[in-house]
C-alpha cells in the first residue's frame, strides 16, 4: 500500500496544506491582540481559516460558536485529502473518521448529562461531517435523555457498547467516555492488522501503540490522584492494549499504595525513562511532546506513506487546540508572560 506511485499526490497536497498551518509568529501576534474580535479579523485577513470566519457575527465571537468554526475547517481538510485517496487508503481514514464522531458523541452526552452545556458541533450545517458519518445527526442533536441519545445511535458501532453502560445500576457521563475511547483505539488498534502491511502497519503501531501506552499510564493516575479509585475499578479503564509499557509495569502502577510509589513505577517505563522527574502535568506534556516527535520522525523517514495523511491530521487538530487556548486567553485578559505559555 505504501510507496512513491500511491502517495506522491497526496504527500504533495499534504505539503502545500501545511504551508498554511499557523507559525510561532502567528500565535505571538495573536497572544498580543487587546480583543477576541481582533484576533478573529486576524484570522480572516492572514489565515486560512479566513473561509470558516469570514461571516461570523459580531454578537457570537463567544468560544462555543469560535470552536465551531475552527474545527470545521478540519473537515473541509479531511475532505480535501479523502478525495486524493485510492479505496485502500480511504478505508484508513474512515477508521481515523471515528475520533471525530467520538468528539461530537462526547458533546452530545455533556448536554444530555447538563442540558445547561454548549455542543460542539452538532448540526445540520455540518454537511462535510455528515458525508462521512452514519449518526442520525437530527436526532442526536435533539436528545434530552440517554435513551434517544442511544435511539439515534441504532445501527451505528458505537450503540452496542454505549447501551451496555446505560444497563450498569451506576454509571456516569465518565463512565460513557471512557468506553467511547476504549472502543475507538481497540477498534483501529484491531483494524490496522486487516488494512495496513508491511512498513505502513509498523508505522501506524509506533504511532497508537505509544498513544495508548501513554494514555493508560495518564489514566491511572488520574483514578488514583483524585477520584481514589480501588485497583479493581481502575483496571476496567485500562485499553486492554500493550505496547512498550509492560503488562507487569502498568500493574505496578495500579497496585501502588500511594503517589509516590505510583510515579516511581511510571519512572521505570520506557516512556518515564525519557523525563525522570513525573508528575501529572509532566505526563500529559511528554505524552503530546513524543506524539509530536513520533509523527515527525515517521514523516521524515517515510514521507510516502499514511503518515503523509495522519501527521498532517494530528498538527492541524493540535494547531485548533492551542489557538482555542489562546483565544481564551485573549478573552480574559492573562498578561503576557502567562499567554506566553501556551504559545507553541
Amino acid at each position: 500500500m505504501g510507496g512513491m506511485f500511491s502517495y506522491s499526490g497526496i504527500a504533495t497536497k499534504t505539503r502545500a496544506m501545511s504551508s498554511k498551518l499557523l507559525t510561532k509568529e502567528d500565535f505571538s501576534t495573536l497572544a498580543e491582540m487587546g480583543s477576541v474580535g481582533d484576533a478573529v479579523e486576524y484570522l480572516r485577513q492572514h489565515t486560512d481559516y479566513a473561509k470558516v470566519l469570514k461571516d461570523i457575527p459580531e454578537e457570537r465571537l463567544h468560544r462555543g460558536e469560535i470552536e465551531r468554526r475552527l474545527i470545521r475547517s478540519l473537515y473541509h481538510d479531511f475532505s480535501k485529502i479523502y478525495r486524493f485517496c485510492n479505496l485502500k487508503q480511504r478505508s484508513v481514514l474512515e477508521l481515523y473518521f471515528c475520533k471525530y464522531e467520538i468528539q461530537v458523541l462526547k458533546g452530545a452526552l455533556r448536554k444530555v448529562f447538563n442540558p445547561h452545556a454548549d455542543r460542539i458541533l452538532l448540526g445540520r450545517e455540518e454537511e462535510t461531517f455528515q458525508c462521512f458519518s452514519h449518526i442520525d445527526m437530527e436526532k442526536l442533536s435533539q436528545a434530552s435523555s440517554i435513551w434517544d441519545f442511544l435511539e439515534a445511535l441504532k445501527r451505528t458501532p458505537y450503540y452496542d457498547v454505549l447501551y451496555q453502560v446505560s444497563m450498569r445500576e451506576k454509571k456516569s457521563l465518565f463512565d460513557y467516555e471512557m468506553v467511547l475511547d476504549m472502543f475507538y483505539f481497540s477498534n483501529i488498534w484491531k483494524k490496522k492488522e486487516k488494512l495496513l502491511k508491511g512498513t505502513e502497519r509498523e508505522l501506524m503501531t509506533r504511532v497508537y501503540g505509544s498513544q495508548i501506552d501513554m494514555l493508560n499510564m495518564m489514566w491511572v493516575y488520574r483514578a488514583k490522584h483524585y477520584y481514589k479509585m480501588p485497583s479493581a475499578m481502575i483496571y476496567t479503564l485500562v485499553i486492554p492494549i500493550s505496547y512498550k509499557l509492560k503488562k507487569q509495569q502498568l500493574q505496578e502502577m495500579v497496585e501502588a499504595e500511594n503517589e509516590k510509589e505510583l510515579l516511581e513505577a511510571a519512572r521505570n517505563t520506557w516512556y518515564g525513562k525519557k523525563q525522570r522527574d513525573l508528575s501529572e502535568t509532566d505526563l500529559e506534556q511528554l505524552y503530546r511532546q513524543l506524539l509530536w516527535q513520533i509523527y515527525q520522525a515517521e514523516q521524515r523517514k517515510n514521507p510516502y506513506s499514511m503518515t503523509s495523511i495522519t501527521s498532517y491530521l494530528y498538527y492541524k487538530e493540535q494547531e485548533i487546540d492551542q489557538l482555542t487556548t489562546i483565544l481564551e486567553c485573549v478573552r480574559y485578559g492573562l498578561a503576557p508572560a502567562e499567554k506566553s505559555a501556551y504559545i507553541p
